[in-house]
């Protein structure tokens, strides 16, 4: 019962050192004023539209979701999706406004704002790496498309990108930041997921002694 206590507490550490890392390339990005992921994005939108800190309206919408996901009985949840819908919002929040505070990242040239922008996109996307190694669950956002995939039957990568484009047009009617790095970072991040969790953060997790059945 030990063993399993301090496996548990080991992939717990590295998912939420993960949804860490995620937040610290996101921040970073929004910094740069060159957009967030989709579903970040529409939820910084709607903050900005009624007034509350990114944060708060990030953990209500994913309470909302995950009302929906556990009612449809997803068998994708676990102690990862609450580090995930708890901690994100605010760990972005909290990187983003330090580096509003001591950066003026917005104010750089176009190519040094894109250049700092791809050192953004490798960030999230070995945080993403993190974060789902340890197999403990999925975000409440990303346990919508495995569930459209198993009540209808159709492809999850049809799924995920109409669930994604979706979630763009809102935001663009909401105002929120949509850029570059949010089709980047909504489309384009898998080879690079895949890549860290291969040679990242799979030989990571084996050093710690602790078998998992990886992202792929």
């Amino acid at each position: 019962m030990f063993g399993d206590k301090q496996d548990i507490f080991k992939r717990s550490i590295v998912a939420i050192l993960g949804v860490l890392v995620q937040a610290f390339g996101s921040a970073l990005s929004l910094a740069l004023n060159m957009g967030l992921d989709p579903y970040k994005a529409m939820n910084y939108g709607i903050a900005e539209q009624i007034g509350m800190t990114y944060g708060n309206l990030q953990l209500i919408v994913n309470i909302l979701i995950l009302g929906v996901v556990v009612f449809m009985k997803s068998d994708q949840l676990g102690w990862g999706t609450i580090f995930n819908m708890v901690l994100l919002g605010y760990a972005v929040d909290f990187f983003n406004n330090f580096f509003v505070n001591h950066f003026e990242l917005a104010n750089l040239s176009f190519i040094v704002r894109l250049a700092i922008m791809v050192v953004a996109v490798i960030i999230f996307s070995l945080g993403v790496a993190m974060y789902a190694e340890p197999d403990l669950g999925v975000s409440p956002y990303d346990a919508i498309a495995p569930i459209v995939v198993a009540k209808t039957g159709w492809d999850y990568s049809a799924s995920r990108v109409g669930q994604d484009i979706l979630v763009i047009i809102v935001t663009l009617f909401l105002g929120g930041p949509i850029g570059i790095s949010t089709i980047i970072l909504g489309f384009f991040t898998g080879p690079l997921v895949d890549w860290f969790a291969d040679n990242v953060t799979g030989p990571a997790m084996e050093s710690l002694n602790v078998e998992t059945e990886g992202i792929n």
